[in-house]
């Protein structure tokens, strides 16, 4: 099952796919996204 994240900010949309669930970390800067990583530490961003 693919997952679909999609992250809105006031300046622009990020649209991620994920081949499943799993834990996610969003780390944020400033109040934007920097990076989404999942369990096994893959770098989506």
């Amino acid at each position: 099952m693919m997952v679909k994240i999609i992250i809105t900010d006031q300046q622009q949309s990020k649209e991620y796919q994920l081949p499943d669930y799993g834990s996610l970390t969003v780390t944020t800067q400033n109040g934007k996204v920097v990076f989404i990583e999942r369990t096994d530490k893959t770098k989506l961003v």
